[in-house]
């Protein structure tokens, strides 16, 4: 499955008008003749960009230690982080590093 994410309008989250700061998200789902899927709303607030974010960097750099779910306001999109997903990207990374790639 092909899984596009694009974000835009991102401003960095002001708590005073935290629940006003929508980004607008455009996202696709592709999976051969099956699925294809494609839309662009304003679904996700700056706040839970950051959120994100940071979770995305706790699985880049071996912080999440149990599988959680990572739920926003709108329901469009949840993440569940999982411990297989991360030995996975662990082992792609090494392979890519000896490669030379990254």
């Amino acid at each position: 499955m092909k899984i596009n994410i694009q974000i835009r309008n991102y401003e960095k989250s002001d708590k005073d008008i935290w629940d006003m700061q929508y980004c607008k998200v455009d996202f696709s789902f592709i999976f051969r003749d099956i699925i294809n899927y494609e839309n662009s709303s304003e679904i996700l607030l700056s706040c839970e960009i950051e959120k994100l974010k940071e979770k995305l960097d706790d699985l880049l750099n071996d912080r999440i230690a149990k599988e959680f779910e990572l739920e926003f306001i709108e329901p469009d999109f949840m993440f569940h982080f999982s411990l297989i997903i991360t030995f996975l990207l662990h082992w792609i990374l090494m392979i890519l590093k000896h490669l030379g790639v990254i």
